[in-house]
């Protein structure tokens, strides 16, 4: 294992027999014999041309089996969890599947009687919720444009600040570009304001695969409050990202289109 992790992070130029055996205080000839394991159980290949050995992606591809057994939500639990008690807020959590973004893990921390509890089910409403404008704002314009207007007249009430145009919706989703995090007060529901961060697991290729998002009552989760626990935020998103299972659904939705 000592040995997988000197590859790993000496990854892609890998490392040289002498230099993996100083690393791991072993002699030459153990540690040639390691490496050839671990070559016939396909975790190391050795450069024809440099003679390196470098670490392959079988660890990645059965650390990624065993996290999408357990699901993304699973995975997550746990860090979505102790945001929402440090948050004192209620925190979900939402996966990018195609052109669709839904909700799949929820943790209640507040620990007053001011707290939100949104009715399990509810769509994400993409152009009225802090999670749905800043992945919308993470796509090519007219696709976040197309992908708006595709989701029509459901019955789904909105809140009184909600987004009722193009022209808007350009605007704020260009704010939350450049912000890099989404924010909606009184947008999706009257009398609620919410907050997201981006996960962009390190294999997506900055391609946004889920959102992290925290949500309370507008009095208390204000522009001031968000500002504040948005280093918490970030910090739960990037927590997430590291622990995500990489589906092959991580994909530029261009990619999608025309496939």
């Amino acid at each position: 294992m000592d040995v997988l992790g000197r590859l790993v992070e000496a990854a892609p130029v890998g490392l040289p027999l002498t230099r993996i055996a100083d690393a791991v205080g072993v002699p030459k000839s153990a540690a040639h014999r390691l490496l050839q394991a671990l070559t016939e159980q396909g975790f190391v290949r050795q450069d024809p041309t440099t003679q390196h050995y470098l670490a392959t992606l079988r660890l990645a591809t059965l650390g990624f089996r065993l996290l999408e057994a357990h699901g993304a939500a699973d995975a997550c639990q746990p860090a979505l969890a102790a945001l929402a008690t440090d948050a004192d807020a209620f925190a979900r959590l939402a996966v990018v599947d195609g052109e669709r973004i839904t909700y799949v893990a929820r943790a209640q921390g507040a620990r007053t009687s001011l707290r939100y509890e949104p009715v399990t089910g509810r769509l994400v409403r993409l152009h009225a919720t802090a999670t749905g404008k800043l992945w919308l704002s993470s796509l090519p314009e007219e696709t976040a444009l197309r992908l708006y207007a595709a989701q029509g007249p459901d019955g789904l009430a909105v809140g009184p600040r909600a987004i009722t145009s193009r022209t808007a919706l350009r605007t704020a989703l260009r704010a939350t570009r450049e912000r890099d995090w989404g924010m909606a007060i009184e947008e999706g529901e009257a009398g609620v304001s919410a907050m997201a961060a981006p996960i962009r697991p390190p294999a997506s290729g900055g391609v946004i695969a889920g959102v992290v998002s925290i949500a309370a009552p507008s009095l208390w989760l204000t522009e001031a409050r968000m500002h504040a626990l948005l280093p918490r935020l970030r910090r739960a998103a990037a927590e997430m990202a590291e622990l995500w299972p990489l589906r092959a659904r991580i994909a530029p939705l261009e990619a999608l289109e025309s496939a």
